[in-house]
C-alpha cells in the first residue's frame, strides 16, 4: 500500500500539525501504514528542523511511502510479515498564500 500528500501551513509548527493529520487519514484508509506513521512524520519533523524560519512564506510538506508485505502461512491473518518500507519527505518555504 502506498500513500502521498501535500500539506501546507503558515509555519513550520502549522505545516507539521497538517502532515499529521493527513497521515491520521491514511491510516484510516489504509490501516496497516500505523506502522509507519510515527518514523514516517519524525522524518518530517526531523527535515523541517534544517528550515530558517520565515513569517513572510509557507511552509509545504510533501511525503510519499509505501509498505509491502506478506501475512504469515500466507492468511490475511494475523501480524504482516513487511519486507519493504519507503519514505520520501520534502519540505520547502514558498510563496505565502
Amino acid at each position: 500500500m502506498s500513500y502521498s500528500f501535500q500539506v501546507r501551513g503558515a509555519s513550520i509548527v502549522v505545516a507539521l500539525a497538517a502532515a499529521a493529520a493527513a497521515f491520521d487519514e491514511v491510516v484510516a484508509s489504509q490501516p496497516t501504514h500505523a506502522a509507519d506513521k510515527a518514523p514516517a512524520l519524525a522524518a518530517a519533523e526531523a527535515l523541517a528542523a534544517l528550515i530558517h524560519p520565515d513569517d513572510t512564506k509557507d511552509v509545504v510538506i510533501a511525503m510519499n511511502g509505501y509498505l509491502s508485505w506478506k501475512y504469515p502461512n500466507h492468511t490475511m491473518e494475523g501480524t504482516p510479515e513487511f519486507s519493504g518500507v519507503a519514505c520520501t519527505v520534502s519540505v520547502n518555504q514558498a510563496a505565502r498564500q
